[in-house]
């Protein structure tokens, strides 16, 4: 179920009229939103356990360099065609001006959410689930109280990895972020993390 109420240019808000017409059924939603405050309200009343996945952020960059400037650049607020008019490494400063610092208020959002016991959240991190995929995904069905034999588990990855079309996956690939982004562009990654001193962001390698 997507929880929102129109993707596209727009924070991926819960929407409470989805809520109130699935509440009731067992559910997966998969989407990209901070614990704002109405987000939690709604999770808390419904009692959503969330899954938080962070990635490295260095190959988290790498990868939206990849995402839109294959065409995807229409679901930000960039022209497709003013950003592939930039070269790689202008893309990426670019990337990091106006895309990365979202990133940083995901991750601070919800370790303040925990901090202060809004949620019971468990923290996955794409390092984790590449090493061991089938791992990674018995150990989200046990946070949710969901036991399945490990084959089972590993016939469904092997199904979604096929529909290549549809599952979105890039190159997936642990450490790229180094060999695509400069120093000097890590660089001023790091500086963003400074506007959130309480935060700890080694978990996306900062």
């Amino acid at each position: 179920m997507f929880s929102v109420y129109a993707s596209l240019q727009n924070e991926q808000e819960l929407d409470l009229p989805h809520f109130v017409k699935f509440g009731n059924v067992n559910t997966v939603t998969q989407q990209h939103a901070r614990a704002s405050e109405a987000n939690m309200q709604m999770m808390q009343a419904f009692g959503v356990r969330p899954t938080v996945l962070v990635r490295n952020i260095f190959d988290t960059t790498a990868s939206l360099l990849d995402f839109y400037s294959k065409g995807f650049a229409f679901s930000t607020f960039f022209d497709k065609e003013d950003f592939n008019s930039f070269s790689d490494d202008e893309k990426i400063d670019i990337l990091i001006q106006y895309a990365l610092p979202w990133y940083f208020q995901f991750v601070a959002s919800w370790q303040q959410a925990e901090k202060d016991h809004r949620l019971e959240m468990k923290w996955v991190t794409f390092e984790q689930m590449v090493s061991d995929k089938s791992g990674a995904v018995a150990d989200i069905l046990s946070f949710y109280g969901i036991s399945a034999p490990n084959e089972f588990i590993e016939q469904k990855i092997a199904e979604n990895e096929e529909k290549k079309d549809t599952n979105r996956f890039n190159k997936g690939i642990v450490g790229r972020g180094k060999a695509v982004l400069s120093e000097t562009q890590r660089d001023r990654i790091k500086e963003l993390a400074k506007a959130f001193p309480s935060t700890d962001f080694g978990i996306i390698g900062v």
